[in-house]
């Protein structure tokens, strides 16, 4: 993590913890990268946004929390 990813991590205002910005940040890259074709097949790319969803999971941040977080940045 860069100063300046570091720097917008800590600016994140939360009530609890923000252990899933990271995994919301990723699957961010993941679709930007699908769109702007770096990642060549859709197969590809929900397979990745799997392996982040199945991480969130474990981590504890709850199935809920993690499909919103990640229906906003589709959107």
């Amino acid at each position: 993590m860069t100063q300046s990813e570091l720097a917008m991590y800590d600016s994140y205002a939360t009530s609890g913890n923000k252990f899933f910005v990271p995994t919301v940040w990723a699957a961010s890259i993941v679709h930007k990268s699908r769109r702007d074709g770096r990642i060549k097949f859709d197969d590809a790319s929900n397979q990745i946004v799997k392996v982040l969803y199945e991480y969130s999971v474990l981590s504890g941040l709850g199935i809920l929390a993690f499909r919103f977080s990640v229906l906003s940045v589709f959107l």
